[in-house]
């Protein structure tokens, strides 16, 4: 899967743009985004896997993985960094997320509370897909 992410100050939030060939792309991007701004994870950590099940259109797979993410984080002290075995299809996303235990991770920044629905949005153009996403800090 080729895809991208950006993150950048969004006032006092976090902003998370995506950039790939496929939704599945960008969805790994997003995951990747999100653990990248928490911790600095060693290349062969992530092994645990985060169950996920989740329908929408695209937009919403994209906030409903990293609520899920988020979740995991709070409740299981598990950082989603990657989709794992995770199938999509007529609009939904079933499987499960790459993860690692958080502890004894180098933390980098503060772990977000929530994805938001505030500009987001996961769409097709002429290069692929581009996504958005708000972080509450």
């Amino acid at each position: 899967m080729t895809a991208t992410f950006e993150l950048a100050e969004y006032g006092s939030d976090l902003s998370l743009r995506v950039w790939g060939e496929s939704v599945p792309a960008c969805l790994d991007a997003a995951l990747h985004g999100f653990a990248s701004h928490i911790a600095e994870i060693p290349p062969a950590a992530a092994t645990d896997g985060v169950p996920i099940d989740i329908a929408g259109n695209p937009a919403e797979l994209l906030v409903g993985i990293l609520d899920e993410a988020i979740a995991a984080l709070d409740i299981e002290g598990t950082l989603a960094c990657g989709l794992g075995d995770v199938r999509i299809d007529d609009r939904r996303a079933h499987g499960s997320l790459i993860a690692v235990a958080l502890r004894g991770l180098v933390l980098r920044g503060a772990p977000p509370k929530a994805a938001t629905w505030h500009d987001a949005r996961l769409e097709p153009t002429d290069r692929g897909w581009q996504g958005h996403v708000v972080l509450d800090l």
